[in-house]
């Protein structure tokens, strides 16, 4: 919940986002992975990476824990641009290629 991602520290959002960090483009690799986010773990205080699936696809093995931090898989339906971000399409598809 929002709650619970508000009452984690800084050092365990930015040990979280180093992780994020270091694992984003493998992730994002696997066809099925549309997303990795930081959210709240399994216990309070403790931040976990989120990586969002695409619902009917299969996703590579993704692992328990990512440099300490725990991962949490969200499956999702597929992800589309609505409104006035359509037209940013190219420029975004960009900037997630270049991630991969």
């Amino acid at each position: 919940s929002a709650a619970s991602v508000l009452s984690l520290t800084s050092p365990e959002l930015s040990r979280a986002r180093s992780a994020q960090e270091s694992h984003v483009a493998e992730l994002l690799a696997d066809p099925a992975v549309l997303g990795v986010g930081i959210g709240a773990g399994a216990s309070p205080g403790q931040a976990a990476i989120v990586i969002f699936v695409q619902k009917d696809k299969i996703a590579k093995r993704i692992p328990e824990t990512l440099d300490g931090v725990p991962t949490r898989v969200k499956v999702i339906g597929p992800v589309h641009a609505l409104g006035a971000a359509c037209h940013q399409n190219d420029d975004l598809k960009s900037r997630l290629d270049s991630l991969r």
